[in-house]
């Protein structure tokens, strides 16, 4: 296959090798095509060669049929544009792959290859469609966290520095970690932005924060605000609710003491909101203690054994400790 790339690359997935060969020639000029026989050998390719923008398969294939294929598809390639095509027409057929993979097309075999090339064109647009919306959906969202983020370092550089850490361990701890498909940005985002709420302390007190310094109970309550100044700050950029859940309980145990004070605790806590609150305590200690030993021990009494088994990992691997 000579790969055009300028040109849609689509995955076929049948186990009828006769039909994927008809495809390939007839589609070649217009699409760099790849085939697979299997639903194991596509997610190979997927692997290697991809992610692709479109993604046709049979529906009956053995070990792994084409729903089961594309709602793996799904988990890794969200914008990947998804085709069902089935010589069994069932309504139970079309709802589970409706429902289980989101499927663009639902066709029926056999399908003329004038149909094919038609449906192909719809997900081509598609799928142009939702990148260009997602880019400039990212781009508006990277330029306004940006703004937020140069303003913290203006007005409280010591926050901005605790916030750079914070977002160098997480993904530091990220890496350790298998989310199992759920998105790493919005924990990175939030890490960054997890001192934002600072704006509204003095560089003084954010010092002595910062410092483990006995605070007022004035100055405690401030403090304690910075989740809900955070909110406020971030209350009308889109597509970033994950993120202002992560920060409204950042601050929060996972025994469930802590700000906010409403019920909420254990693995009901956001997985991104548990990393930082480790974070977080490893930081505040370690600037405390001065070394990473004695401020891994004092996590030890405080965290599940496993938790802190991880965090030594990364600590230790990491290049960013102070």
């Amino acid at each position: 296959m000579i790969f055009n790339p300028d040109a849609f690359s689509v995955l076929f997935v049948d186990d009828e090798q006769n039909l994927l060969d008809a495809i390939s020639r007839h589609f070649r000029r217009q699409y760099n095509v790849f085939t697979a026989n299997s639903g194991a050998e596509a997610l190979a390719l997927f692997q290697s060669r991809g992610p692709f923008p479109i993604v046709i398969s049979d529906m009956k294939m053995p070990q792994m049929n084409g729903v089961e294929l594309l709602r793996t598809i799904r988990i890794k390639s969200p914008d990947t544009i998804r085709i069902l095509l089935t010589g069994q027409a069932g309504l139970s057929d079309a709802i589970s792959a409706i429902n289980e993979g989101n499927i663009f097309r639902f066709l029926n075999k056999p399908c003329s290859l004038g149909t094919l090339g038609q449906t192909l064109e719809a997900a081509r647009k598609q799928y142009e469609l939702v990148t260009n919306q997602r880019i400039l959906l990212e781009e508006t969202l990277q330029g306004s966290i940006r703004m937020l983020v140069d303003i913290l370092s203006l007005t409280n550089p010591t926050a901005f520095g605790k916030a750079v850490r914070a977002r160098q361990e997480i993904q530091e701890l990220l890496g350790l970690v298998d989310l199992e498909g759920a998105d790493k940005w919005p924990i990175e985002m939030a890490a960054m932005l997890s001192q934002i709420g600072s704006v509204s302390l003095t560089p003084e007190l954010m010092e002595k924060v910062y410092k483990g310094a006995v605070l007022t109970a004035e100055e405690a309550a401030l403090v304690d605000k910075m989740p809900e100044v955070a909110e406020s700050l971030l209350a009308h950029i889109p597509r970033i609710e994950e993120v202002r859940a992560i920060l409204r309980y950042q601050n929060k145990g996972y025994d469930g003491r802590g700000y906010p004070t409403e019920d909420m605790a254990g693995d009901r806590l956001p997985v991104g909101s548990r990393m930082l609150k480790i974070v977080h305590d490893f930081d505040r200690i370690y600037s405390q203690e001065g070394f990473l030993e004695p401020a891994i021990k004092v996590l030890l009494k405080t965290r599940p054994p496993t938790t802190c088994r991880f965090w030594r990992r990364s600590s230790r691997t990491s290049g960013i400790m102070r």
